[in-house]
């Protein structure tokens, strides 16, 4: 039998088995932020209308990468999760201008809540993912956000100055 990952954990059957599940989708979801500048989210939901708790990951590399995203929504909500998937600000379909790291804090704090409030969540939401959408969910616990429960993230960035944008405490330009 063929295994599937997510974020380190191995998922059997594998997820194309899940294909013919019956979920909702949305897809370019606008979510607010503070300053008024709205990000693109795609949303997975089980098919029955009731409250659930939501998985969220937030990617620099556009929510659209053949990364099995749709695969991985269906597998969720067919067990009772709303899946999220959201491009972070100034990248894919969000606005707003992209500034490594340096609003990922405050733009994950405000999504997290933006879902807790949304008539299909339960109240409890987690994040997900590995390097970029590791990095972002500890950014995100760090603003306290009241319905965050969980973050899994696995091989985030741990040294900000010494791994990329910065070397050696130098910030690499070409990142810019």
């Amino acid at each position: 039998m063929k295994r599937a990952w997510i974020s380190g954990i191995v998922l059997y059957p594998l997820f194309s088995s899940f294909l013919g599940a019956q979920t909702r989708q949305q897809f370019d979801v606008r979510i607010p932020m503070r300053d008024g500048v709205k990000l693109s989210a795609d949303v997975w939901l089980p098919q029955a209308d009731n409250k659930y708790p939501a998985i969220l990951i937030r990617i620099p590399y556009l929510k659209t990468m053949p990364l099995k995203f749709p695969d991985l929504g269906r597998f969720f909500a067919d067990h009772g999760y709303v899946f999220i998937v959201q491009d972070c600000r100034g990248r894919g379909d969000s606005e707003g201008d992209f500034d490594f790291h340096f609003t990922d804090g405050k733009d994950g704090c405000g999504t997290i809540e933006w879902i807790a409030g949304q008539s299909w969540c339960d109240g409890k939401v987690g994040m997900m993912g590995a390097s970029y959408l590791g990095a972002v969910q500890w950014l995100a616990a760090r603003e306290h956000p009241p319905h965050l429960v969980c973050i899994t993230p696995t091989a985030p960035p741990g040294r900000y100055l010494d791994e990329i944008p910065y070397i050696g405490g130098a910030w690499l330009m070409h990142w810019r």
